[in-house]
Formats: structure tokens, sequence, C-alpha cells
């Protein structure tokens, strides 16, 4: 009660940050998509005023937060001598470790279990009206109004699939943002079936658990995305493990099957879903004809690839200048080079030395969140951080943060993992290394 009251302004202000990631898009395309491109930082005030905040509070106080504040004015300083990034850009890539990075560490501070489980319940709630959208879309064409782009393009607003479809992007901008978003609901549907206390604080009819069971496994399908489908089955690998870790679940596990056993071939007798995992399919055979398999292929090369590929970049010391490996930065200077692959955007920008502190700091906060959320699973029997590690790990250390969305999710997903870690034993408080 004392922690509620002491930071009520931070906890609406971290609402509101929720609000505007979910729906930020859906307000580009559809609402104001004449400020399509000054709502890409609309959530930046909110962070700031949550830094602040953390500041004035003492809410910042660890290594983590002090050397990513150091390092981004250094990269900020250096970039100004530069002639290749403007102001604006420079801007765009420092608030990433100035602001979004620290604003982990207050949201964890702030946040309630309470307020956790309540947001998690939103997510699950929304991931219905989400499927019925993503279905309009994958059925739609480019020029339906389901299908508008940002800013009201109605050329380009979803991402090439397969088969003369495309990948949906539901309420988010781009199709990177709805892959985020449901890797939060299965993480939130494995703790809603695995956690007593997300019934007690935030409580879900299982009628309605089972229809936004059935809407997920509709999804994966219609995303047209492999990423999604890796997600899912990481999800079960950490819950899996989970149960072999803490002794216990495996009633809960049996029950779980039982159902997808039954679900699956009645969703199976829909026309529509057999379409749908026919575009699906046909999206791994396209992948693998370039890619190769999906081991070789998608996982080593493409995913573990990306740890390798920066090191071997011809850049300058100090980089080319913060921001400028970003879409934004392509766009709003001379740069003509982008990549997807987050490392080496950070290398590009940074170059080796601060590069390399930026990709250490994100390192070692994931390692850290593993040996805890692994600990506190077999000595507790607490299985619930484990449960939330993948979406963590998906955004944490290879995310792209150099685009908002994914950047968003991170923070979101890092800072209610430290929540749970900090309060393992039904909402007594236990604070961790993170204060």
């Amino acid at each position: 009660m004392e922690q509620t009251e002491q930071y009520r302004f931070e906890r609406k202000l971290v609402y509101l940050y929720v609000f505007f990631l979910l729906f930020e898009g859906g307000v580009r395309k559809w609402v104001l998509p004449d400020f399509a491109q000054p709502l890409t930082i609309v959530r930046d005030p909110i962070v700031l005023l949550l830094v602040i905040q953390g500041l004035r509070k003492g809410l910042l106080q660890n290594n983590y937060c002090r050397l990513s504040i150091f390092v981004s004015i250094l990269s900020f300083i250096i970039s100004a001598f530069t002639d290749q990034t403007s102001l604006l850009v420079q801007y765009y890539g420092t608030r990433i470790f100035l602001l979004y990075f620290p604003a982990i560490f207050v949201i964890a501070k702030v946040f309630t279990l309470e307020d956790f489980y309540k947001t998690a319940r939103f997510f699950l709630y929304l991931s219905v009206p989400m499927t019925i959208l993503v279905i309009a879309q994958f059925s739609s064409p480019q020029s339906n109004w389901v299908n508008i782009g940002v800013g009201g393009d109605t050329e380009s607003g979803g991402l090439a699939g397969t088969m003369g479809f495309f990948r949906p992007s539901g309420l988010f901008s781009f199709t990177q943002g709805f892959v985020c978003f449901q890797s939060f609901v299965v993480a939130y549907l494995l703790i809603y079936i695995y956690d007593k206390r997300a019934q007690s604080f935030a409580p879900i009819p299982k009628i309605m658990l089972l229809l936004i069971l059935a809407c997920y496994i509709i999804s994966i399908p219609i995303s047209i995305s492999r990423t999604l489908f890796f997600q899912t089955i990481a999800a079960l690998i950490f819950i899996s493990f989970a149960i072999l870790i803490s002794r216990k679940g495996m009633g809960s596990m049996f029950k779980i099957v039982c159902t997808l056993v039954i679900l699956i071939p009645l969703l199976m007798t829909f026309e529509e879903a057999q379409s749908f995992i026919n575009v699906f399919l046909n999206r791994f055979s396209e992948a693998e004809e370039v890619e190769g398999d999906v081991i070789k292929g998608t996982i080593f090369n493409r995913y573990f690839g990306a740890f390798l590929r920066p090191w071997s970049l011809d850049v300058p010391f100090w980089g080319h200048g913060i921001g400028l490996g970003t879409r934004f930065g392509m766009n709003y200077s001379r740069a003509d080079f982008f990549t997807d692959e987050e490392w080496t955007r950070i290398i590009y920008e940074s170059g080796f030395l601060v590069g390399s502190i930026y990709i250490g700091l994100r390192l070692l906060l994931s390692l850290s969140l593993i040996c805890k959320s692994i600990k506190q699973c077999w000595s507790l029997k607490y299985q619930t951080p484990m449960i939330l590690l993948p979406p963590v790990l998906f955004l944490l250390p290879q995310g792209s943060w150099g685009n908002t969305t994914p950047l968003g999710f991170a923070v979101f997903a890092v800072a209610t993992l430290l929540i749970l870690l900090r309060k393992p034993l039904y909402g007594s408080p236990r604070l961790s290394s993170y204060g």
C-alpha cells in the first residue's frame, strides 16, 4: 500500500506508456495519419518523466544505469563532431540508452505485482479483437482500410508474405509490433495457467482463457511469421524446462496437452484454417530455398550469425555517428546504410569500443536475468520468471532497439521480469541486487 501511494504518479505514467505502446500504431495509421512521423516518438516524453522521477527519488542507483547514461552522453558528444548526423538523428540514437534503458529500472521499482497482472490481463483480452483484426487484414487486399499503412499509405501497409498474401500488422505500425505483442500473449497465457497469483490479482474466466488460446493458435499461421512460430516453440521449451527444474507442474502441462489435442483438430475443421496453414507452410518452403534448412540457415546463420557479423565491419574507431544506422537515421541523413541486425547497427554507429559497451550492458543484464530466474525456479519452485524469459531474451540481447516498437516492448518486458524476481513469494518484498 505504501509503494502504491508513494509512486502513484509514476505508475500512471507507466500505464500511459503501455497504452501508447499498444495503440500508437493504430493512431498513426487510422486516426492521425498526418502526424505519423512525430508520433513515432510519442512515448519519449513519458519515458523522460519516468527517468526524471527516478533520479529525484533515487531509483536509478545501480551500475547499469550509471554506465548507460555516461556512455550515451559520450556517444552524443562524439557524434557531434561527425558531419554525417543531424542533431535530430543524434537524439534519436542517444535516447535509447539515455532514457529507455534506465526507464526499465524505474518501472521495475514503481509498478506493483497487481499492476503487472492487471496489465497481463489487458494484453490477453486485447488479443481477441486483435486476432479478428489480423484475420481481416490477411483476407483483405492492401487497398482496404484495415491494411492502410503508417501515414495513410494505401500501397505498402503490409510486409510481403507469400502466395500473394501480406503479413498483417494488427494495431501496430508494422508486422514486427504484432509479433512482439504475441510473444507477450503466449507468456501471459502460460502464467495464468501456472501462477495462482494471476487469478487472485486479475481473474479471467476459464472459458475466456480457452478463447484466447484458440485465438493465439489461429494467429500463428495468419501472421506468416516464422519468428512468431519460433517464439511459440521457445515458450513451450522454457515452461518444460521450468517444470523439470522446479519438479512441479506436470498436471497443468498434461491439461495443456489435452486441450491442444482437442482444440487444434477442432480449429482445423474450418476451411479458412486450412488456407491459413497452407500459406504459412509455403512461407517456410520459400525461406528454405533462400536461406537453406531451418536449423542451418535460419537458426544458426540468421540468428547466431548476427552475433558474429558485426565484428568484421570496416568502421571508424568511434563509428559513423549515433542513430545513423536506424531507419529514422537513414531517412533524415545522407546515410545509405541500413541493417535489421541490431549488433551490426550498434557497431556501425558507435564503433568497436563504445559499441561493445552497449552490447555488453545488454548481454550482462540478460545473463543476470537468466541466472536469477533459474535460481528461483530451482530453490523456490517459482516458475513465473522462467515463463517470461522468452520475450525478454527475444528483445533484450538482440532486439531491434533502433525501431521504436521493439524498444518499447523490450523495456516493459525486462522491467516486469525484474518485478517478478524481486517479489517471488506471493507479493512479499524481496529486494534483488537491482535495488
